[in-house]
């Protein structure tokens, strides 16, 4: 995503990510990092399944590209996305 000019805030909504199985719940991190720098500007990690959770990110630079990665830590089938909210662009 690109956040542009005189924009610092932005918005992850409706993070969702579940285990499709019985017993198997996401065990995931959620990072954004700047795509010029690799700086880590937020990072939370969940241990469980999540429905429907909000952040807002504060710390943005503007006029930069950031990165936003679900990156999971066991091997559990899961599903699930996010939206962002920008004044900027979003690319999938």
């Amino acid at each position: 995503m690109y956040t542009n000019s005189g924009v610092t805030t932005f918005q992850i909504t409706d993070l969702q990510m579940i285990g499709v199985h019985a017993n198997e719940s996401a065990y995931f991190t959620m990072r954004i990092t700047d795509f010029n720098t690799g700086e880590v500007k937020y990072s939370k990690t969940f241990t469980e399944d999540v429905k429907g959770k909000s952040f807002d990110v504060s710390n943005a630079i503007p006029g930069r590209t950031y990165h936003v990665v679900l990156e999971s830590h066991t091997n559990n089938d899961c599903d699930g996305g996010f939206w962002i909210t920008v004044d900027g662009y979003a690319y999938q």
